[in-house]
């Protein structure tokens, strides 16, 4: 079963996750307003993307040139590269990436993007992030209450760290520094651009596939289940009903996934537990596992439904 850290195999359907799925955070919430990229610029992005990510699938050699020139097994880093790929394209200019910002001859930060509006003659700086969170509390939903699948970074110090340090780099000359000359003297808009999910412990999933999210998270992000391999684990993950199941490396975290109906990394329920039961046993890590449902007569498997399964120490550390 594919589960190692390698490239991702669906490029063309991991850029369209990231144009088109919702965004994570909910920009009209006040601690994000102006700060994060509005729903109104999203949508005419997304409007204008649309024939050209057909044109793509078609033809998706120069999204595979674009990311063979710097090969990575890092989500964050394929998820800029990818953003990068698509702001050149939409706003037809140049990209920026990876602007190291120093002092005193030490690296203090970095700008992820920077770019050029052609309509408006703005510079623009994008911080990005793609994260997946598991709720801990299992009494209330905030920022706080969620973790990383490894237990090593929290909701709310990640949107922190973002919009108090990373979006204010601009604010500092050692940020202006960092700019290229072409675009140093224009005027900069700096927004955060966060993708990802929220994970619920499995019961009460079950109870409700629609949990409340935390105070500044989009109502329409995407959502799953979290469940601790334990002796009792086996009964409560077999509601789910899936038919087949697999597990997805991380670079193939971001997208929907359709599979053939003969593609041999599809197992049935008791196959998969017992290599999942195996794997986190001798790894002792977070797996994320899509289920999948026969999608009728065209012959292909379509996702129904994904989550972790965790160790049953999992978190081992609380990230403060």
């Amino acid at each position: 079963m594919h589960y190692q850290p390698s490239p991702s195999r669906f490029p063309w359907q991991d850029l369209h996750a990231l144009i088109m799925d919702p965004l994570l955070l909910d920009e009209s919430c006040p601690a994000f307003a102006g700060r994060a990229v509005s729903a109104a610029w999203f949508h005419a992005m997304q409007q204008r993307s649309v024939a050209w990510l057909q044109g793509l699938k078609q033809n998706p050699e120069p999204l595979k040139e674009w990311l063979s020139s710097q090969p990575s097994h890092r989500l964050g880093f394929y998820f800029e590269q990818l953003f990068a790929f698509w702001l050149s394209r939409m706003e037809k200019t140049s990209v920026s990436r990876h602007r190291p910002v120093t002092r005193d001859g030490r690296t203090v930060g970095e700008l992820d993007i920077l770019g050029l509006d052609r309509d408006t003659g703005q510079a623009l700086h994008f911080e990005l992030a793609i994260k997946y969170y598991l709720q801990t509390a299992r009494d209330r939903s905030e920022l706080c209450d969620f973790v990383g699948p490894r237990a090593q970074d929290r909701l709310d110090l990640k949107l922190e760290r973002l919009f108090q340090k990373q979006l204010r780099l601009l604010e500092t000359e050692d940020g202006l520094r960092a700019v290229p000359q072409d675009l140093r003297h224009r005027p900069f808009v700096s927004r955060a651009f966060v993708k990802g999910g929220l994970f619920y412990p499995l019961d009460l999933w079950l109870e409700s596939q629609a949990p409340p999210v935390p105070i500044g998270v989009n109502r329409s992000a995407p959502l799953g289940w979290w469940l601790r391999i334990t002796p009792r684990a086996p009964q409560e993950w077999s509601l789910l009903q899936a038919e087949k199941w697999s597990l997805l490396p991380r670079l193939e975290w971001m997208s929907r996934q359709t599979r053939e109906h003969d593609d041999p990394e599809l197992l049935d329920p008791p196959r998969f537990w017992e290599y999942c039961r195996q794997t986190i046993h001798t790894r002792n890590r977070a797996l994320l596992t899509i289920g999948y449902a026969s999608a009728g007569q065209s012959g292909l498997w379509r996702e129904v439904t994904r989550g972790f399964l965790l160790p049953e120490s999992w978190p081992l550390i609380m990230p403060k």
